[in-house]
């Protein structure tokens, strides 16, 4: 469809998106990867990334659908917390 994905953007041209060793990285994401879903559900105009992630709980784990060098791949990805984050 049109317009359907989130992007992997690195922050400042330098800096990963990914948090390191965090539950995205650790789901084998990268910059670059074009997310196409979670759990099925697609990113577009009416569900964004952020929307959608809003939805689970630290510990769910999620399917996530994402594209890498024109190929679709999935991973399972599971939700920390905020409290496991180490700047």
């Amino acid at each position: 469809g049109q317009g359907i994905g989130a992007m992997l953007v690195p922050l400042d041209g330098m800096r990963s998106a990914l948090i390191a060793a965090g539950p995205a990285e650790l789901a084998g994401l990268q910059d670059s990867d074009l997310i196409l879903s979670v759990n099925g559900t697609s990113i577009d105009a009416a569900h964004s990334l952020a929307e959608i992630l809003l939805s689970y709980q630290p510990g769910d784990t999620v399917s996530i659908s994402f594209v890498r060098d024109n190929t679709v791949l999935d991973v399972d990805l599971t939700f920390g917390s905020r409290d496991d984050l180490v700047y």
